[in-house]
């Protein structure tokens, strides 16, 4: 994750892929596949284990990015075994960022807001990744504990030449900066 102004790496995303025979597999082919099959839950935490061993030793400067789904977020004890791995690992929780998606504030869940209560109480960030392709309701981000919007790439993909893109990005950003919100954009490869 880089900072556009300075051009320095500041964090690290934590994304899923399946390498297999016909080479590697991009989370899209089978996060859904393994979370109908009840296996999300034990995936992620191996892979979360993982990077959270690899960044502590890794001595990499910032912050590191994990994607809790909304099965992950309705165990219980999910923010608690993620705070015991940080521990373990010897990274402060002020480094971890979870990004929960829109889908995951539906319903108003008490194990989900349990969990995510949890990790702010804790100084684990929280980001609502692909903002504005799901159908949550924006005051779950009035009173939810939630610190960045993270814009979809396909408002993105258009800004600048696309109006309504353009007007998209322009009001989430008004809007999330009146609620004291940070954003982050995704898809942002280039600076032209």
């Amino acid at each position: 994750i880089v900072d556009l102004e300075s051009g320095e790496t500041v964090g690290h995303e934590v994304l899923a892929r399946w390498l297999h025979s016909n080479g590697v597999k991009p989370a899209t082919e089978f996060i859904d596949a393994a979370e109908d099959a009840g296996l999300l839950s034990t995936i992620g935490g191996g892979v979360i284990r993982e990077a959270l061993i690899e960044f502590a030793n890794s001595g990499e400067p910032g912050f590191l990015t994990i994607n809790a789904s909304p099965s992950q977020l309705r165990v219980p004890d999910f923010a608690n075994s993620i705070l015991a791995q940080l521990a373990l690992s010897g990274t402060s929780p002020t480094r971890l960022i979870v990004e929960i998606t829109e889908q995951s504030l539906l319903g108003n869940e008490s194990a989900i807001i349990d969990n995510l209560v949890k990790f702010n109480r804790n100084r684990v960030r929280l980001y609502v990744d692909d903002f504005g392709t799901g159908y949550s309701s924006l005051s779950y981000l009035k009173r939810l504990p939630v610190d960045t919007v993270k814009i979809d790439r396909s408002f993105v993909s258009g800004l600048g030449t696309e109006s309504r893109d353009t007007a998209i990005v322009q009001a989430v950003v008004a809007f999330a900066e009146g609620l004291g919100l940070t954003v982050t954009v995704e898809g942002v490869e280039t600076l032209g």
